[in-house]
């Protein structure tokens, strides 16, 4: 430890990385906490226009699906099974239906 840091106190790190997201490491005493987050307004911009641009559309196999943020795809892409990623991905869209542009996802 370094002299004349009293951790009980705390001390936090903040970094903001790449895809707008932001990671802060607290430690106070015995305790470390990571907290990462990520700003959705751009994210959630993005998806509109894509809703936009998937109604002007006429087939089904010219459509955008949506757009999973940085900070849920790292855990999707752990996942090495394709099907079971698959089933990750419609997953993350039927619980955060904001992310999805192609609405026939979600049923």
């Amino acid at each position: 430890m370094h002299r004349g840091t009293n951790l009980a106190e705390g001390l936090t790190i903040t970094e903001r990385g790449n895809c707008g997201i932001t990671t802060r490491i607290t430690f106070a005493g015995d305790t470390v906490v990571l907290d990462m987050e990520q700003d959705m307004e751009p994210i959630l911009r993005y998806v509109a226009e894509m809703r936009e641009r998937n109604a002007a559309r006429p087939f089904a196999a010219d459509k955008e699906l949506g757009h999973i943020p940085e900070l849920f795809y790292r855990k999707i892409n752990l996942i090495k099974d394709s099907a079971e990623r698959r089933k990750a991905v419609r997953l993350f869209f039927k619980q955060n239906p904001a992310f999805c542009a192609y609405q026939p996802l979600l049923s």
